[in-house]
């Protein structure tokens, strides 16, 4: 004990009394929050593991729940609907059907859709919308088997028709061949909706009459987008997500934003894997679940897994879920530890911020505490005076204690010694604090910044060369008005308020960053970008103001010039723009002319050449006859061409009507107004659905009705006519092409297809004037595309355009 009260003595006994109490406070203080803090810490991270469990068991037993529910539904409603076709339907009209399933549809509101399918390829579907209201589709004659979609009117049935699609067979669809192939109620294979917009899964049960022939199949599909709006929904945590997927790995739903699919080659969607996702914590946990526990697909119970990456630790809960009509899936929920590690974060800079708490109380107590025992020691400040005035040679009077006070009266006459030694020691600490001051100076002497202080009067007490360089003159003393009127700084062209100047605002606690400030010398201008910064004591009272500005004069000027040039080019475009203005003028009189002094002459000669043929016929020979037969001809043709320089110049005159456009509806139309033409022909037409585009309505209907129409009149002369309207992906861009197997062209001549009145082919073989394809060329380029043609000669040719 002696020993080590010997050792506390001489390592304590050079620290004052005041810090030695001090230091003791804090410690404790220290040591005790430090304990309470780990402690706090380490059991918040087993309340977040114990929480975590919790919570993702809750919510995978609640979703396998509501999951069960939901898959149910199609199949109970399969099972009502076959009761009633052995009952009383069997081989009743399709209209029959059509009732049952809207009855039925308007009963499970919960069901998204439901279909009967017979072996004659007949369909009828009720369709419920986003909105709740519902669509009949029917496919009513086999023969041409056309997908009609009706909407549904307040007396529960058919109204207005909304949609043509060219061909749907439900004999050929997954669900039917589930159902044919497996004989009883089951779920097809997930698979891509006919609309290619989403995935689905299907509820089929075929349905036999009394001799178990095959009537039909009941088709009750689940759009798996549903579940996924459903996971969307669930609060799981901040970042958490929740995902099922099937036991090969592929991506059923997930609770994030990102479809379960994705687009490959030639545009068609293909399912995903759940460890290609395109949601980074879907992704590194189906990876991590393929790589670590690779017999996940043998899983048949719940199992709860932990991995970290990118450190990071996340808690994965697994629910296998099956039903007994096929269903196998898994049930993954993910949730990243740091969306419960915030609150223990959170605790923890508490604890920091109590424990500065607790510093200052030790502090403040400790300062009471040394006062209180400071004051015996007032006795021993007149000796201590002597000392302070560098009288190192007087000795400390004694102060009549024995206690500690009284030791530490005897201290002092050493201590005179020891003070001489420290005084010493810090003139040397005054010099180093001068070469650091001067440093310092040169510093701030050599940024290429104006720098000035100001105190808390606004008035300069530094400023460095360049502020002075700058400034010119500068006037310490000066207040803040004063500054302004000498040094005439302005905002635009007025002067800068005194209250909103940067260094005021600075000494009002602001850190300001302005660059309207300008000064006006000499009948210059000088603008200046400014930044003013606060300087606080430690308790927090503001002393100064540091002012740093840089000219921007050049960069003010250069903006001007831009301006300029703006302005110039503005003023160029205006006068481009007029004398197009002036040449359309130009062009709408040229048509004019056209159609007025052109045609009406012709119109006569056509005329008169009709009255002779008329009239005047026994008195002209055969001759004669054929004479004005090809002047009437040329008139017409003369005519026709007129009328195709017309339309080629209101091509260039309208303008764009920018709209959505459905391609595939307008050239279905023009194929039927050309088959009406000539009903006689058998032509295949083979027209893409749904192509939609952005563009003129009336121009994109011209562009089609002349490419379909001369692929209609190039193919007159085959066996087996086939036009063909499709698209197809090409870099980074879409190429609409129209393709026919007719008399096709030398593709020696391909340019000239598109020049005005440029033929390939004579009149006598086809007709036509050749004003078709120029004008499809200035509707492609008016929509910001492009054109080429390909062909050889008596095997088609295909056009190919962009927009």
């Amino acid at each position: 004990m002696r020993f080590l009260y010997k050792f506390l003595t001489q390592v304590l006994g050079k620290t004052s009394l005041q810090n030695l109490l001090l230091t003791a406070f804090v410690l404790q203080v220290i040591a005790i929050v430090g304990l309470v803090g780990n402690l706090s810490f380490q059991n918040g991270q087993r309340a977040v593991n114990d929480l975590s469990e919790r919570l993702q068991t809750q919510i995978a037993e609640r979703l396998y729940l509501q999951l069960k529910t939901y898959l149910q539904t199609p199949h109970l409603l399969n099972q009502v609907n076959q009761n009633v076709i052995e009952e009383s339907l069997g081989t009743a009209p399709l209209a029959e059907f059509e009732s049952l399933l809207l009855n039925q549809m308007q009963s499970f509101e919960i069901v998204p859709y439901t279909a009967w399918g017979n072996q004659k390829g007949e369909y009828v579907g009720i369709d419920r919308l986003t909105d709740g209201r519902l669509h009949i589709e029917v496919v009513n004659d086999p023969s041409n088997p056309k997908y009609y979609t009706y909407t549904v009117n307040s007396q529960g049935q058919r109204g207005k028709l909304v949609q043509v699609t060219p061909y749907y067979d439900p004999r050929t669809r997954p669900w039917y061949q589930e159902a044919v192939q497996k004989g009883k109620a089951a779920w097809s294979p997930v698979y891509i909706w006919f609309n290619q917009k989403e995935m689905a899964i299907d509820a089929v049960l075929p349905v036999y009459d009394q001799n178990r022939n095959l009537l039909g199949v009941l088709d009750t599909p689940l759009k798996l987008s549903r579940i996924s709006n459903y996971l969307h929904h669930i609060p799981i945590s901040k970042s958490g997500q929740i995902f099922i997927l099937d036991r090969s790995g592929l991506l059923v739903a997930s609770s994030d934003n990102y479809q379960p699919f994705s687009i490959v080659q030639g545009g068609k969607l293909q399912r995903l894997k759940a460890s290609e996702s395109k949601n980074l914590l879907v992704r590194s946990t189906a990876r991590y679940l393929t790589t670590n526990s690779h017999k996940f697909i043998n899983i048949d119970r719940p199992q709860r897994l932990e991995f970290s990456q990118d450190r990071q630790r996340y808690f994965v809960d697994i629910h296998p879920f099956q039903d007994s009509w096929g269903i196998d899936w898994l049930i993954v929920a993910v949730i990243p530890e740091a969306d419960f590690m915030e609150d223990i974060y959170a605790t923890t800079r508490t604890t920091i911020v109590l424990c500065v708490v607790a510093l200052l109380v030790a502090v403040i107590i400790g300062i009471f505490t040394t006062r209180w025992i400071a004051k015996p020691i007032q006795r021993l400040n007149t000796s201590a005076k002597h000392i302070a005035n560098g009288e190192w040679d007087k000795t400390v009077e004694e102060l009549g204690r024995s206690d500690e006070i009284g030791e530490l009266a005897k201290s002092f006459n050493s201590m005179a010694v020891e003070l001489q030694k420290s005084f010493a020691e810090m003139q040397d600490l005054n010099v180093a604090l001068s070469a650091s001051e001067r440093q310092l100076h040169q510093f701030l002497e050599a940024v290429p910044v104006g720098v000035i202080v100001h105190d808390s009067t606004s008035k300069i007490s530094y400023a460095n060369q360049t502020a002075q360089h700058l400034l010119g003159n500068i006037i310490s003393d000066a207040t803040s008005e004063e500054l302004v009127k000498f040094y005439q700084v302005y905002r635009g062209d007025r002067p800068y308020p005194t209250e909103e100047l940067p260094m005021m605002r600075a000494l009002k606690g602001e850190t300001v960053i302005v660059d309207d400030l300008s000064l006006h010398r000499d009948g210059n201008v000088l603008h200046l970008e400014v930044r003013a910064t606060p300087i606080r004591e430690d308790c927090g009272n503001i002393v100064y103001a540091i002012v740093a500005f840089t000219d921007i004069s050049d960069r003010r000027r250069a903006e001007q010039e831009i301006r300029e040039l703006n302005q110039s080019l503005e003023r160029r475009v205006s006068d481009r723009t007029a004398e197009l203005e002036a040449v359309n003028k130009e062009l709408e009189a040229f048509s004019y002319s056209v159609s007025h002094d052109l045609r009406a002459p012709l119109r006569q000669i056509d005329g008169f050449s009709q009255i002779l043929l008329s009239r005047y016929t026994d008195k002209l020979d055969d001759r004669g006859k054929d004479y004005l037969q090809r002047i009437r001809g040329n008139t017409q043709q003369m005519g026709e061409l007129i009328e195709g320089l017309l339309a080629l110049s209101r091509v260039n005159r309208s303008e764009l009507q920018r709209t959505e456009v459905n391609l595939s509806e307008l050239a279905t139309e023009i194929a039927a107004k050309l088959q009406e033409t000539q009903p006689e022909r058998q032509i295949t037409w083979a027209i893409a659905p749904e192509i939609i585009v952005t563009g003129d309505t009336r121009l994109l209907r011209v562009l089609l009705e002349n490419l379909l129409s001369n692929a209609w009149k190039y193919t007159a002369n085959q066996n087996h006519p086939r036009i063909e309207f499709n698209l197809q992906p090409e870099n980074d861009r879409v190429v609409y092409f129209i393709r026919d197997n007719g008399a096709g062209f030398n593709q020696n001549y391909a340019d000239k297809l598109f020049v005005a009145f440029g033929r390939l082919h004579s009149p006598a073989e086809f007709p036509g004037i050749g004003i078709g394809l120029a004008t499809v060329e200035r509707i492609v380029h008016r929509h910001g595309g492009q054109i080429w043609a390909e062909g050889k000669v008596g095997e088609g040719a295909t056009f190919y355009f962009t927009l």
